[in-house]
């Protein structure tokens, strides 16, 4: 296995996609759909506190607050949801409403990667490729390019592709 050539190969930004859960778009988010979010978020509904963190993070519905978004990924995020512990990943690593840290961002990373988030699987890759928050290897990167490959995770294939290894 050729992994010298994965640290040769375009990765250097990291990836920070916010996954939208079905039915909720930007152009579609309601006051009716930010009210109820907000409602069952403060029940604790770990669901409504992603989606209401997604609404903060991009300005759907409510005023943009990066701050917030990150404080509601966090809720859901401490209950398992692999989406929010992939969003405050992504929130730790930019500095996005908290202060940048690659190791928060590794650990949420690493977490929503172990639950088979394929985005997720793709950044732990990239974390390993580059050691962003962890010690850099080369051979834990390959296996987690090749986990979010296996789920048709494209950028994970052209990675691959570009080293010359399959998945």
């Amino acid at each position: 296995m050729n992994t010298k050539k994965i640290l040769s190969i375009a990765v250097a930004v990291l990836m920070a996609l916010c996954m939208v859960p079905a039915g909720l778009a930007a152009e579609k988010v309601t006051a009716g759909q930010i009210i109820a979010f907000k409602a069952k978020a403060k029940l604790g509904d770990a669901v409504s506190q992603y989606n209401l963190g997604l609404c903060y993070l991009n300005g759907w519905g409510v005023a943009k607050d990066m701050t917030e978004a990150a404080k509601l990924f966090r809720k859901a995020a401490d209950k398992g949801i692999d989406e929010a512990q992939f969003n405050l990943g992504a929130c730790y690593a930019n500095g996005w409403g908290v202060a940048k840290d690659m190791t928060e961002a590794a650990k949420w990373t690493r977490k929503a990667a172990e639950q088979g988030h394929s985005g997720a699987q793709y950044n732990w890759g990239l974390f390993y490729a580059n050691g962003w928050g962890v010690v850099q290897n080369r051979a834990e990167a390959v296996k987690w390019f090749r986990k979010a490959a296996k789920q048709n995770f494209k950028p994970a294939q052209d990675v691959l592709k570009k080293a010359g290894l399959t998945w």
